[in-house]
C-alpha cells in the first residue's frame, strides 16, 4: 500500500467522464482540497463536470471545470500542452487517468511529464471500480478503496437530488412496532390467506394493530417494512440507506422514487417491493433496470423483491437487466442476500 504524500497545495486533475464514481471515491478518500475537471463538449452537454463539481462541493475547497477541445487529434495535442505550460508549470499535480479517451489521457500526460524536470511534482493515479483499489502508476503500487460513498453521494454524482424526508427514525419506529407481523407474513408468504388468518389476527391483537386501522400494512406495505428491518440488520450508517427515496434529475425534469437504497463499500443496490400479484412484473423490472442505470451508475445493482412468483418470462427479463429477484418463499433469505451483497 502506498498512501500518497499530499500537501495543501496538491491539485488533482480528472477527465470528466459518464462515470463520476470512478473520479469522486478517490478524490474523497485522499482528501483532496483542490481539483480541477476537464469537460469535454461531449461531457459537458452530459453535465458529467457539473456533477461531481456539485458533490465534492462540501468535500473540497477549489474546484474548477476546465473546458478541453477534443474534436482533433492537434486539438486534444494542443489544449493538452497550453494547460500545462499556462496553468500547471511548477505545481504539484496528480493526475487521475480512469476517464477521457485514450488519446488525451496521453496526450496530457506526455506533457506534464515534464513537470518532473522542473520545480513541480508530478504523478498519475488509475482507479479501479470492479476491483475497488487506487493504483499509482509510478510506483506500481496500489492501496484498496475504502468506504466512501453515502447515499446522497451516489446520487448526486449522477445529477440526481433528495426531495423528501429520508431520516430513518420515523420508519424505525413503526417498522420495530409491526416487526413480528411482518416476519411472520415474510415466512408464511406463500400459504393461503386462510391457514395464517388466525395468527395474523392474533399477532395484530397481541401488537395493537387492528387490521381496519392498518389496512394498507397488511394489504401489502408488510413488504417493505419487513425489507426495511433486513437492512437495518446490516448495521449500516445513517448515511448509507433509506426507504421511500423521491428523487429528482437537476438537468430535466426526471422523477423517480425509490422503494429502497443501500450504499456500502462503494457500492448501490436499488430495491422495488411487490407484494400483490405481479400483473405488470416485465414493466416494473424495466423500469428498475433503467433507475439502476440511471440513477446507481455503474457500481450500482438491481433487486427485486416479490411476495408473489414471477413467471419464467418475468424471470428471464429481469436476468437481462442484471437485477436480482427475491420471490415468495425466498424472502426469509433476503438477510442472506443483502450480507453477501455488502461483501
Amino acid at each position: 500500500m502506498n498512501t500518497i504524500n499530499q500537501t495543501n497545495s496538491t491539485l488533482h486533475l480528472c477527465i470528466a467522464t459518464g462515470q463520476n464514481a470512478a473520479n469522486f471515491i478517490p478524490l474523497k478518500q485522499l482528501n483532496a482540497q483542490e481539483v480541477w475537471i476537464l469537460e469535454t463538449p461531449e461531457m459537458k452537454k452530459q453535465h458529467s463536470g457539473a456533477n461531481l463539481k456539485l458533490a465534492l462541493k462540501h468535500h473540497v475547497e477549489n474546484i474548477q471545470c476546465l473546458d478541453f477541445d477534443d474534436s482533433t487529434p492537434q486539438a486534444i495535442t494542443y489544449a493538452a500542452a497550453k494547460l500545462a505550460s499556462d496553468k500547471l508549470d511548477g505545481r504539484d499535480v496528480v493526475f487521475h487517468i480512469t476517464g477521457g479517451t485514450k488519446l488525451m489521457v496521453l496526450a496530457i500526460h506526455n506533457e506534464l511529464t515534464l513537470l518532473n524536470s522542473g520545480t513541480g511534482k508530478y504523478r498519475t493515479l488509475y482507479t479501479d471500480t470492479k476491483k475497488q483499489t487506487l493504483a499509482w502508476m509510478e510506483t506500481l503500487s496500489q492501496e484498496n478503496m475504502t468506504d466512501v460513498l453515502t447515499l446522497n453521494d451516489a446520487l448526486l454524482i449522477n445529477g440526481y437530488h433528495i426531495t423528501n424526508d429520508i431520516r430513518p427514525a420515523k420508519d424505525q419506529q413503526r417498522a420495530a412496532a409491526r416487526s413480528k407481523v411482518s416476519r411472520f407474513m415474510a415466512e408464511n408468504v406463500s400459504l393461503p390467506y386462510y391457514k395464517k388468518e388466525r395468527k395474523i389476527a392474533e399477532l395484530a391483537l397481541e401488537h395493537n394493530l387492528p387490521i381496519e386501522n392498518n389496512r394498507q400494512f397488511y394489504d401489502g406495505g408488510w413488504l417493505e417494512e419487513y425489507v426495511f428491518l433486513k437492512i437495518q440488520g446490516m448495521q449500516l450508517k445513517p448515511t448509507q440507506y433509506a426507504m421511500n427515496v423521491k428523487v429528482n434529475q437537476k438537468h430535466s425534469d426526471t422523477h423517480n422514487e425509490i422503494d429502497a437504497m443501500v450504499v456500502k463499500n462503494n457500492r448501490v443496490l436499488l430495491i422495488e417491493c411487490k407484494s400483490g400479484k405481479q400483473i405488470d412484473a416485465q414493466d416494473a423490472i424495466y423500469k428498475l433496470g433503467q433507475v439502476v442505470k440511471q440513477v446507481g451508475g455503474s457500481m450500482a445493482q438491481g433487486l427485486y423483491v416479490s411476495a408473489k412468483p414471477l413467471t419464467e418470462g418475468d424471470s428471464r427479463r429481469a436476468k437481462e437487466y442484471n437485477i436480482k429477484v427475491i420471490q415468495e418463499d425466498d424472502l426469509p433469505n433476503l438477510s442472506n442476500y443483502l450480507r453477501d451483497w455488502a461483501k
